[in-house]
């Protein structure tokens, strides 16, 4: 055991308003492991492999707002009321990660594997109720378990050739959310809890050029979600995001470069027919190193062709869309650096 932490919670809290004039406090002590276990076999020269297995395990308790726990009804606002809840538990969470990892230097192949687990125990979410003659209301606090992921990563990278200009780069994923959490269902009256399963899966590939200080790579990635829940009011899921394209970097002169990725970027899936669209996004920028590479100066633009939307879409853990709107999908702009070094005299 690497750690093995034990730590002391005391909280205090001094509550006064028109209802309730009282005074809460909060003790615990808390066991806290964490295990690293590697094995590490060396290689036994530059053709062979290293290989290492390795074992992580940790835990971690968070106690609830003392403020959350605080036995009152604040009506403020008539039409948002909120309780406190003295029964909140603290929320634990427990985490494994095994992984396998292998390198080679002669030829370079480096590759992983790792997998990974999160249970988390009394998690706190905000139930409530409505009243619909009224348009009122009614939240509190509330313990909800049931919430767990596990993972697994695939990682290699290896060149093509010896004198290593190519190089080959591909990473896989999945991941599975469990999420649970207190939700709106259509005709009722307050929250219940809501079950939704999460599937993520993910892939990038990367074939890359290099040689003094010239570069070009080609790329593709792929991030395929689906969801479901297990009372069955929300429609299912099922969205890709996928990009592929070219990066490179080009050295003019030896003070002198320019840097520029040209990808498409597409959404398909989606409810909205609007966000199920592609994108070709292209971007440059050009740098010149002065005085001795004490100054640098560098034009970057961002979007080129004006075909960026400034709607970004993300899926919650419950499986509803959120859209989030930005200000500036494309400009243009200058930098100028100037490095300052001084080193202190020496004494002799």
């Amino acid at each position: 055991i690497d750690y093995l932490t034990l730590r002391h919670f005391s909280d205090q809290l001094d509550y006064t308003s028109a209802q309730l004039d009282t005074s809460l406090t909060q003790y615990r002590l808390t066991i806290e492991p964490d295990l690293n276990i590697d094995y590490d076999r060396p290689a036994k020269n530059d053709s062979a492999f290293n290989h290492i297995l390795s074992f992580h395990y940790n835990m971690t308790e968070t106690l609830p707002s003392l403020l959350n726990q605080v036995n009152v009804r604040n009506d403020q606002d008539p039409l948002n009321i909120r309780l406190g809840n003295p029964d909140l538990k603290g929320t634990v969470r427990h985490s494994v990660t095994p992984g396998y990892y292998a390198r080679r230097n002669q030829p370079h192949i480096y590759c992983y594997v790792r997998a990974n687990v999160n249970v988390i125990r009394n998690s706190i979410s905000q139930g409530y109720t409505y009243e619909p003659s009224t348009g009122v209301y009614t939240y509190r606090p509330l313990n909800v378990n049931g919430n767990w992921n596990a993972s697994l990563d695939f990682n290699m990278y290896f060149n093509l050739n010896k004198k290593k200009t190519f190089s080959y780069s591909v990473s896989a994923g999945s991941n599975y959310l469990r999420n649970v959490d207190y939700a709106a269902f259509a005709g009722s009256a307050g929250s219940e809890l809501s079950h939704v399963n999460n599937w993520t899966l993910t892939q990038n590939h990367s074939l890359t050029y290099s040689q003094k200080g010239n570069y070009v790579s080609l790329q593709s990635n792929v991030n395929y979600r689906h969801a479901n829940q297990k009372e069955g009011t929300i429609d299912n899921v099922n969205a890709i995001n996928f990009s592929y394209g070219l990066t490179g970097r080009i050295q003019l002169l030896k003070q002198v470069w320019i840097i520029t990725n040209l990808n498409m970027y597409s959404k398909r899936g989606y409810g909205d027919p609007s966000l199920n669209r592609d994108e070709l996004i292209w971007n440059a920028s050009a740098g010149v190193s002065l005085i001795k590479n004490k100054l640098a100066l560098n034009l970057q633009a961002f979007d080129l062709l004006h075909q960026l939307s400034n709607i970004t879409v993300n899926i919650n853990g419950q499986g509803s869309t959120e859209t989030l709107y930005n200000t500036l999908p494309r400009y243009v702009m200058l930098h100028l650096t100037y490095k300052f070094q001084k080193y202190p005299k020496n004494k002799e």
